[in-house]
């Protein structure tokens, strides 16, 4: 059996986003740009300002490594599937228990869920994006339409239709 890629699109952007908004406000307020009222808060905005330029450095970066992640999609092998944005290992397709649709993370948005134990997720080690934004103990892992580019219907044919095909033939 061949192993398929489903690609996915970078998960990157909106810590990047975050960062560079606290920087901008950040770097008004340390270059002395916007400054708070009454006496004396010129310097203290300032350092305020330097010390949460440097904190919002750090969504700017992990943003960055997100998006450098190589290769992006949804592996599906014969012996299970991986996603390296969102987890670290494969997890075993005799662990899938159900693709489903429903609601995503957030609650807003369509997605589908693959179902998978807690055991099975915390043996995949979830990375801190994945925890974030698509994966919850008890549901498993979902994917909506912002992070694939075919239907979401699509989607879960593609996956479900080649589990069935990797448990036949592991038997």
């Amino acid at each position: 059996m061949e192993s398929k890629v489903i690609k996915t699109k970078g998960i990157g952007w909106q810590p990047i986003i975050f960062g560079l908004v606290v920087c901008c406000i950040s770097g008004l307020f340390a270059s002395g740009l916007i400054s708070l009222r009454g006496r004396g808060g010129d310097e203290a905005a300032m350092i305020v300002g330097s010390a949460f330029m440097v904190i919002g450095l750090l969504p700017i970066l992990w943003g960055l490594r997100l998006l450098l992640i190589r290769p992006k999609g949804l592996y599906l092998t014969q012996t299970g599937f991986s996603d390296r944005q969102l987890f670290r290992n494969e997890i075993p397709w005799t662990a899938l228990s159900a693709v489903r649709s429903g609601k995503a993370v957030d609650g807003r948005n369509a997605a589908v869920w693959l179902d998978v134990p807690p055991e099975a997720l915390a043996s995949a080690r979830a990375t801190g994006a994945g925890r974030l934004l698509s994966i919850r103990k008890g549901q498993g892992v979902s994917y909506t339409t912002k992070m694939i580019d075919i239907p979401l219907k699509d989607f879960a044919d593609t996956v479900h239709a080649y589990a069935n095909a990797a448990l036949r033939q592991g038997r």
